[in-house]
């Protein structure tokens, strides 16, 4: 059986992804050498690249960034090199099931692996970021309904929440929203 070891990044985003699916029954002792010394089977290779395919794909078939998304580049950028990726010949029919890719090298298993998880990893940060902006919307909206209701509130809370909402109609003004939240909360996205 082939292995290969690993970086400390991708150990990391493979674990995670078995540990948040099914289907890795079987592997445990795969599993338990990823873990221990960070070398990567070709079966659990196989095995995480056909199921991160399945995500993969359709990501590449729902995500449609709009044009002034922030994130377009990225995607389709991460798109391109996603399409790269040989596909199996009935997967329209069949979907990416096991043995599609028997024939691959694990060297090229893990390197597509890496642009799938890519792909997954950028559908994550623009849905968060787009989640963002909602919540900033709806805090706003919030803060203006306190004057429409006359809710009573005391001068220095009222001129808290206005620099709250000042700060938030900021953030949705800036076209990066991702960039400036990191800024401003420390928080990675």
């Amino acid at each position: 059986m082939e292995k290969i070891t690993i970086d400390e990044q991708n150990k990391r985003r493979i674990l995670k992804y078995i540990k948040q699916e099914i289907g890795f029954y079987g592997y445990e002792e795969d599993i338990a050498l990823l873990e221990q010394n960070g070398q990567l089977t070709e079966a659990l290779a196989k095995k995480v690249f056909t199921k991160i395919m399945g995500d993969a794909q359709r990501i590449r078939t729902i995500l449609k960034p709009e044009k002034d998304s922030e994130f377009k580049e990225q995607i389709d950028e991460a798109f391109s090199k996603y399409d790269t990726i040989p596909k199996p010949e009935d997967l329209e029919q069949y979907g990416f099931y096991d043995g599609a890719y028997n024939q691959m090298e694990l060297d090229e298993v893990y390197a597509n692996m890496q642009i799938a998880f890519e792909v997954k990893e950028i559908e994550s940060k623009h849905y968060r970021c787009k989640d963002l902006r909602n919540i900033a919307g709806t805090a706003i909206n919030s803060i203006d309904a306190i004057d429409k209701y006359q809710v009573e509130l005391k001068p220095e809370a009222k001129s808290e929440l206005q620099k709250i909402q000042t700060e938030l109609q900021t953030l949705l003004s800036d076209s990066k929203t991702n960039k400036l939240w990191r800024t401003r909360t420390g928080t990675r996205l």
